[in-house]
């Protein structure tokens, strides 16, 4: 009895378009994320007193909020504000529970990657900085050449991690009514049978 609903065709087309959305949540989270990590983890290293107090905030305030309560606010709690239901983050991203699932993702992966990207930056021999000075290279392009591309090899185990917490994470994107793997399979309870 229970092995006719795993024969089920709907179900299992239901689990495809699920895995679907979760990796497309689950890929451009991790985009943005990184993106948005390295800009903070820049930031935080090289930047004036102004960005480093702005990074070092966003990455507490971000790292400390529970992605359930960001995501809670950003799809009920960001909509009440009136000015926002009428302009284009209302259009593009605020009406679209996928969006909004992305957007508040992105925001959670972008702080725990600016610490990611950051050690990895941290952990550059100085003497390999100074060889690129020494070679008359810029600093913007000690910078492009060296730094970014060394300090992101040395983190792309976390990088990785950070990427399989989201895969795991996006089980709580159906709570806003997006239809991941784990809320897909939740809608199909017409075919499991009750007796």
């Amino acid at each position: 009895m229970m092995s006719d609903v795993f024969l089920q065709p709907d179900l299992w087309l239901g689990m495809l378009r699920g895995v679907r959305i979760t990796i497309a949540i689950t890929i451009l989270s991790a985009v943005f994320g990184l993106v948005g990590g390295i800009v903070l983890a820049l930031m935080i290293q090289f930047g004036g007193s102004t960005a480093r107090w702005f990074a070092r905030i966003y990455v507490f305030f971000f790292r400390g909020v529970p992605l359930l309560i960001l995501l809670y606010f950003l799809y009920f709690g960001v909509p009440q504000i009136s000015l926002l239901r009428h302009g284009p983050l209302w259009t593009y991203i605020f009406s679209s529970p996928f969006a909004t699932c992305v957007l508040a993702f992105s925001l959670n992966n972008a702080a725990y990657l600016a610490e990611v990207v950051r050690g990895g930056i941290r952990a550059i021999k100085p003497g390999e900085i100074e060889a690129g000075h020494a070679l008359g290279l810029s600093s913007r392009k000690v910078l492009q050449r060296i730094v970014l591309p060394l300090g992101l090899r040395n983190c792309l185990s976390g990088i990785a991690n950070e990427v399989i917490f989201t895969i795991k994470a996006s089980a709580v994107a159906s709570i806003i009514t997006v239809r991941d793997l784990f809320g897909k399979p939740s809608g199909l309870a017409p075919f499991i049978p009750t007796t």
